[in-house]
């Protein structure tokens, strides 16, 4: 299995903004791959938005369309996009944050395809997005902990999670 970490490791301020974040995207389009902590401010008078963009590696596994179980590691997917509305009421993204620490570095998972044969039957797609933190001890010793951030079911259209990709073949 082939591990991508964060270009840099992140740093405290980026934890800051991860923390104070009221919504979240993570996008992987056009060869980038990030994390944009966004957050309402006030300035002079008027609400505006102020962001965060953290680079990530990424990481993608393809399920094929059948039921085999088979599967192989891609680099192809391209066009993915997750969001968190409300940050600060979804307990598995504070749990995340809680546990970030500067010198970590991240790489965002994504799984398209991960299909049941009721999904497939019904012409569904189930993809998702998994927050992969490496840290490295001071004895040097490498961890990797896992985070599910999102999960989307639904057809091959522009709601997909993972999009303009699908294993299925048209019948």
């Amino acid at each position: 299995m082939n591990i991508y970490a964060t270009p840099n490791p992140i740093t405290a301020q980026q934890i800051r903004a991860l923390k104070g974040a009221q919504r979240m995207c993570f996008i992987t389009r056009g060869g980038r791959t990030y994390i944009r902590a966004i957050r309402e401010v006030e300035m002079h008078g008027f609400k505006t938005e102020a962001d965060c963009e953290i680079d990530c590696h990424m990481q993608s596994t393809v399920y094929g369309g059948d039921q085999t179980g088979h599967y192989q590691h891609r680099h192809d997917i391209t066009n993915a996009f997750a969001y968190l509305g409300v940050c600060k009421y979804d307990p598995c993204w504070q749990t995340t944050i809680k546990h970030l620490k500067a010198g970590d570095s991240l790489t965002l998972s994504w799984t398209a395809d991960n299909n049941t044969g009721t999904l497939i039957d019904a012409g569904l797609h189930c993809d998702t997005l998994e927050l992969l933190v490496h840290r490295t001890s001071k004895a040097g010793k490498h961890f990797i902990f896992t985070y599910h951030i999102d999960t989307s079911i639904c057809p091959d259209n522009t709601a997909r999670m993972i999009r303009g990709f699908s294993t299925r073949q048209a019948a």
